[in-house]
């Protein structure tokens, strides 16, 4: 039995090289969870780790200096496996008081609900947030590797049983709590925020009716006319060089704009301490 926990436990060690080894061309590596639960001796093959596995992966990953999404930590009871295992190098503490942090998190949560607004993720949206993020000035590459890897996260996992999970998405991507949120900045950084939101919208060469809903209500936050939101993305685009499409003109005949201004939000309620999990 001792050899077995050795050979698994040598297995692991093998496993997170390997992605350390990626590290160095990659910011982000994206890996099954249950693939590397299942390289834990301990591990019963029933959905989660337990806290015993937990504590020893976490060991393992402080180890090889690296860090994870979701979050792994010794103090952790429970973490469901059915969703992806996001690793990115451990180089460092976050310092999550600074405004410079707050405000990278902010164009993290924008750019992210943007994305998901349409329930189609393409590849050039997420290409989009990673350039968004290496312009946001005044935060460390470890600030923008760790946000990187939570707008990741947020973008690729779907319909995973773990609670923690389901409370993360319903909270952490509220286009409400969000936009009350932008109520408290500066006009300098709402417009920073629109812009954001506007590269995303455009980044697919696809204008969602759910992308231009909510652009529309940061459009209302500023104090801007809503009516011109439309024609200042299509602009935006034209001046990015993007051949910008639309939904068929059939499908936007049949509602009037206020109607699309109703669609119900499903993303939920904006987590206060994004970064906690």
């Amino acid at each position: 039995m001792k050899n077995d926990n050795k050979l698994n436990e040598a297995a692991l060690d093998e496993y997170l090289d390997e992605v350390v080894i990626l590290l160095r061309s990659e910011i982000v590596v994206t890996r099954s969870f249950e693939n590397v639960a299942r390289l834990i001796t301990s591990f019963e093959a029933d959905s989660a780790l337990h806290q015993n596995d937990i504590q020893f992966l976490s060991k393992k990953l402080q180890a090889h200096k690296l860090r994870t999404e979701p979050k792994l930590s010794v103090g952790f009871i429970e973490r469901a496996i059915d969703a992806p295992l996001l690793f990115y190098k451990d180089e460092g503490e976050i310092n999550f008081n600074s405004n410079f942090y707050k405000f990278a998190r902010m164009v993290t949560q924008v750019a992210v609900i943007m994305a998901r607004a349409d329930n189609v993720i393409a590849e050039e949206e997420l290409d989009a947030i990673e350039m968004l993020l290496w312009k946001v000035k005044g935060i460390t590459n470890r600030e923008r590797t760790f946000l990187l890897a939570k707008a990741k996260y947020l973008l690729i996992i779907d319909n995973a049983y773990d609670e923690q999970y389901r409370d993360y998405i319903r909270i952490a991507l509220s286009k409400e709590n969000t936009i009350q949120k932008m109520n408290l900045l500066s006009l300098a950084a709402k417009k920073e925020l629109l812009e954001v939101a506007k590269d995303i919208a455009i980044a697919d060469s696809f204008l969602h009716q759910s992308e231009l809903a909510f652009i529309k209500e940061l459009y209302r936050v500023m104090g801007l006319p809503v009516r011109s939101a439309k024609k200042d993305i299509e602009e935006h685009a034209k001046n990015k060089f993007i051949n910008l499409e639309h939904e068929s003109q059939q499908v936007s005949d049949m509602f009037e704009d206020e109607v699309f201004d109703e669609i119900e939000d499903l993303l939920g309620e904006l987590l206060e301490d994004f970064e906690g999990l």
